[in-house]
């Protein structure tokens, strides 16, 4: 049998797919926690998905999925 080959997540990937999967929006220093990324890549990555229309902004500091 062949071994399937899963795709790796991008940085880009991980930040949106767990600010999609909170309801009540995440801030950044909760996703340095669980991504383990510095602070400059998690903010240039909010500030990217934000123009992409990825996510949206909730409050100040807070993201939520659009």
């Amino acid at each position: 049998m062949a071994k399937k080959k899963t795709a790796k997540l991008t940085a880009t990937d991980q930040v949106v797919s767990i600010i999609k999967r909170s309801k009540k929006g995440v801030d950044a220093p909760t996703l340095m926690k669980k991504t383990g990324l510095a602070d400059k890549t998690i903010r240039n990555i909010l500030f990217r998905a934000g123009k992409q229309w990825k996510i949206k902004r909730a409050g100040r500091g807070v993201y939520v999925g659009a």
